[in-house]
């Protein structure tokens, strides 16, 4: 059976047996904050979008999806907001990885890594980016600090970023050597909406510690939150308390959070 195949399986069997035993407790979409509007998922808008990822070959082969959608918001009437996730087939939580021995289930139930990218809606260029920096910590990019690639014939309008192994969080692509991919265009890997996915994923636990303000209002993050963590949760606590501080468990290969500039 094929690398990719396999894994690919494995998820779906892991999957299963989640819904198994928590399909009574299964939690259900919130509703959208009301200032959002112009709510959308046209592939050919979040392609235009999408960032120009440097991964490795592993990475790559990983990469199970990128999901999209993009809103609008009364609060901030000069901007649309581009929201994509991205899927990789696990990541261990931070217990499971402080106490080896430990096993369990997934910190949150397969890999999501998130990226915003806010637009300016009168030209159509690219504000600033935020994107999962480390363990689901902001990093601010303001459209100064990109590096915006023209592909696709867009552009320039895909900020280029780097995916760090094996953690699949981004650093600023800014200056690397390499060329960046775009998502859409990896092999075996699929490019959608996020909004069709939207309730499975509620109902499979995927945001079970993650904030549902910062899933579901990306305006929340530009200029406010420094986390998509859920308040209170062990992993938020950790990474804020230990693993930043003390460079653990890839906050060694991380640019400069929100987290730490505040």
């Amino acid at each position: 059976m094929h690398r990719r195949q396999f894994i690919r399986r494995a998820a779906a069997a892991g999957a299963l047996g989640t819904l198994a035993v928590g399909t009574a407790t299964a939690a259900e979409p919130p509703s959208r904050p009301d200032h959002l509007e112009n709510v959308g998922d046209d592939l050919d808008e979040l392609r235009k979008y999408q960032p120009s990822i440097i991964a490795s070959r592993e990475a790559r082969q990983l990469l199970v999806g990128c999901y999209g959608w993009y809103a609008d918001s009364s609060e901030y009437p000069d901007l649309r907001a581009y929201y994509y996730w991205f899927k990789y087939p696990t990541q261990q939580s931070g217990l499971t990885s402080l106490i080896p021995f430990l096993s369990g289930p997934d910190a949150h139930f397969s890999d999501h890594e998130p990226y915003v990218c806010a637009v300016d809606k009168s030209t159509g260029e690219v504000v600033r980016t935020l994107q999962s920096g480390y363990h689901h910590f902001v990093l601010d990019l303001p459209e100064s600090d990109l590096e915006l690639r023209t592909q696709h014939g867009d552009g320039p309008t895909h900020p280029k970023l780097r995916v760090v192994d094996p953690w699949h969080h981004f650093r600023n692509g800014r200056g690397a050597s390499r060329d960046g991919v775009l998502p859409d265009t990896i092999s075996g890997a699929e490019f959608g909406s996020w909004l069709d996915k939207r309730d499975s994923w509620y109902k499979n636990d995927v945001f079970k510690k993650t904030s549902k303000t910062a899933v579901e209002d990306p305006f929340s993050l530009i200029d406010s939150r420094d986390t998509w963590w859920k308040d209170g949760t062990w992993d938020a606590w950790a990474a804020r308390n230990i693993w930043i501080p003390l460079g653990l468990r890839g906050a060694d290969e991380s640019d400069t959070l929100r987290v730490e500039d505040s």
